[in-house]
């Protein structure tokens, strides 16, 4: 089954169904590194922007980073129409 990526087996029913693990809007190339280096800046940013979620500055910096980081990094490989809705 590993040779087949897109094929996803459902063990209660036995059987297989064909699904498309590619994203809608594959980021390819030098947008791959400049969406991450603008995760990276963002989150970076936000933490400097004080939020305390936990009441601890380190446990603060990392979920703050990290949430702000998948943020932005989720709004830069969203599909089209995403975006659209909202």
């Amino acid at each position: 089954m590993t040779e087949y990526p897109w094929l996803l087996a459902f063990p209660c029913s036995g059987t297989l169904a064909i699904v498309n693990r590619m994203r809608q809007n594959p980021v390819q190339g030098r947008q791959r590194t400049v969406a991450m280096l603008l995760a990276l800046w963002g989150g970076a940013v936000a933490v400097l922007a004080g939020a305390s979620p936990a009441g601890w500055w380190p446990v603060d910096a990392v979920l703050v980073f990290a949430s702000a980081a998948a943020l932005a990094w989720a709004s830069a490989t969203a599909p089209w129409w995403l975006i659209a809705m909202f």
